[in-house]
């Protein structure tokens, strides 16, 4: 993208060591690089950003992070989101990595703060065709990556989160609230406090339409790994050959009262994590595939009647070569049989022009497996003023910390994108 556009470094005077916060000045550079350009941040640099920094309408933009971090280091207010995308087309942001000031963020009863549950890592506000590749967000309040409305109620429409990590959150791992066409695959995610993924629109207007969760490898959270509530429409939702370790494939769909979903395809996903409770459950839809997944029960829930699907008033259902451990009953379906055969073939991603659309949705990840454990708080960080903050470093200690939270860690991620 822009190989042959005008890029842009931001000027010296512009803090790239940490010492002092910069979110005004950077975001002020940014706003005066013209559209079809690509911003390319000095390498492993290190931006102090304290409040929000937001990119407002920007069109054909390339941000290049190069590695570099943002970071913050005072708790803030609630609704901090660290990189906020308003509006705009076009966008490409890779290689950035931003931390939070989250001391707990993780899988502990600490990390989830409501009074700041909306300082996300990146937040796309009614945003077309964005693309975070590369990218790595840890020790947020909220989610890592939020994908909403803009203020006029707008979706966020053709989202390509590829190739990043998510480690530690307070919320979330990625919440989509208002977006349709989006496709989340190859990321690694870790210790996120509530769902790894949430489908939760807020509002009726609001909803997730057309969501590809592909080829993802998922470790230890607190909550469901996939969660589709919420008060409007979440249709067409596609959960394919993810990876999961230390964690169960816990997928939770229910609409709101008097009103049904249509069209969940649950298929080739794994977990070396047996569940203690049905794992996978259905609440009025209209279109479900579950085929050749590999999630086990505790063999003991299975005896108490615990079953691999629990379906209520679900028509047009297939449930079909799973393998949910032995003298496990694989479906529970409530309610009257109901519907035709669904159409078994699993759909295709939606067209992304940033992402290789002939690819098949089932690829082989590249990249390599998280632990099944990883260490649940940040370490303290000396900050450049002398003081002792969690959340507070560069690069150097952001690498450390993913490392040690997701194995290889970025190293591995970057490897992979030079070998392509």
């Amino acid at each position: 993208m822009h190989s042959r556009a005008e890029r842009y470094t931001p000027p010296e005077s512009i803090d790239a060591t940490g010492a002092v916060d910069v979110t005004e000045e950077l975001e002020r550079f940014i706003a005066g690089v013209p559209d079809g350009s690509v911003i390319e941040l000095p390498r492993e640099a290190r931006y102090r950003i304290e409040s929000t920094l937001t990119i407002t309408a920007r069109h054909h933009l390339t941000i290049d992070g190069n590695r570099a971090a943002l970071f913050a280091t005072s708790e803030g207010d609630r609704n901090r989101a660290h990189v906020r995308i308003d509006g705009g087309s076009d966008l490409l942001l890779r290689e950035l990595i931003v931390v939070g000031s989250n001391p707990d963020a993780g899988l502990g009863d600490d990390a989830y703060r409501e009074e700041r549950e909306a300082q996300h890592g990146f937040e796309l506000a009614g945003t077309t065709r964005v693309e975070l590749d590369a990218v790595a967000v840890t020790d947020v309040y909220g989610d890592a990556v939020y994908i909403g409305p803009g203020s006029d109620g707008t979706w966020s429409a053709q989202v390509w989160v590829h190739d990043s990590i998510v480690a530690r959150t307070g919320r979330q791992g990625i919440s989509v609230t208002a977006g349709r066409d989006v496709v989340i695959e190859r990321n690694h995610l870790v210790e996120t406090r509530r769902a790894t993924i949430d489908l939760e629109p807020n509002l009726p207007p609001q909803g997730a339409r057309n969501i590809h969760i592909l080829d993802n490898t998922i470790g230890p959270g607190r909550l469901l790994f996939v969660a589709a509530h919420g008060n409007g429409p979440v249709d067409d939702v596609v959960i394919a050959n993810n990876e999961l370790r230390g964690r169960s494939l816990t997928i939770s769909v229910t609409p709101p009262v008097g009103s049904r979903r249509t069209n969940f395809y649950v298929i080739g996903n794994t977990s070396n994590k047996p569940a203690d409770r049905s794992p996978l459950r259905f609440v009025r839809i209209d279109g479900v595939v579950v085929r050749d997944n590999n999630q086990h029960l505790v063999p003991r829930r299975a005896e108490e009647g615990e079953v691999g699907v629990k379906a209520t008033e679900v028509c047009s259902l297939e449930v079909a070569a799973n393998d949910f451990g032995p003298e496990t009953v694989a479906l529970l379906q409530g309610g009257s049989r109901c519907g035709a055969p669904p159409d078994s073939r699993t759909p295709a991603p939606p067209a992304i022009p940033a992402r290789d659309n002939s690819a098949p949705p089932s690829s082989t990840p590249d990249n390599p497996a998280p632990p099944s454990s990883a260490p649940t708080a940040a370490p303290d960080v000396a900050a450049p003023s002398g003081e002792v903050v969690a959340g507070a470093g560069g690069l150097t200690w952001v690498y450390a910390l993913l490392v040690l939270a997701v194995g290889a860690g970025l190293g591995a991620v970057y490897a992979v994108r030079a070998r392509r």
